[in-house]
Order: structure tokens, then sequence, then C-alpha cells
């Protein structure tokens, strides 16, 4: 409930927040696997950095989630098929890159 007392402006500021985060998580992981397309070796710094993303970004998915009910409560509108569609393709993405190489991910 870290964002139970904020003005439906700033929890407008805060999902805007989460959604650029997302995106530019989304081109960086599209990107990638642009990269792969053209070569298939990947440096192992490349990987690391994907997981280090991975690791900041997943945890975006519920403060989102809590951001953006409580704007459904307060305004009726949501961006929320956009934000998941982005955040689960670029998910599974970087996980299918990082399975290919052979890199644990931690869940």
């Amino acid at each position: 409930m870290e964002y139970q007392s904020y003005t439906i402006l700033e929890l407008n500021q805060a999902r805007d927040t989460f959604i650029r985060r997302v995106a530019i998580f989304a081109k960086y992981v599209e990107n990638l696997k642009n990269v792969l397309k053209k070569h298939t070796d990947v440096g192992r710094v490349q990987l690391k950095e994907l997981k280090l993303r991975m690791d900041k970004i997943e945890p975006l998915y519920n403060k989102f989630d809590e951001v953006a009910t409580r704007i459904d409560k307060t305004s009726g509108y949501t961006e929320r098929d956009c934000f998941e569609e982005m955040y689960f393709r670029s998910m599974a993405i970087a996980m299918d890159i990082l399975d290919e190489h052979d890199i644990k991910i931690k869940h």
C-alpha cells in the first residue's frame, strides 16, 4: 500500500514513469534480439546486463498494478493492457535469450 496517500495526479505520474521504464527495457530487449538475429554470438557482458535489467524491471509489475488499480477506482481509466503487453512480451523475450545462452534465471 505504498501509494495509498497519493493524489490522482501523483498516481498518474507514477504510472507514466512505470510505463516509460518498461518501454526502455522493451526497446533494449528488442535491440538485443535483433542483434542476435544477425550475430548468433553475444557476449557474456551483454547477457549479464540483460539479467541485471530484468531483475530491476521485474518488481515494477506489482507497483504498476497497485497504482493502476487505485487509478481505476478513481477515474475508471487504465493503461493496464498496454503496460501488461509490453511488460510480459519483453520479459518473455529476455528469458528466451537467457535460456538460449544457458544463463540461469532465479525465480
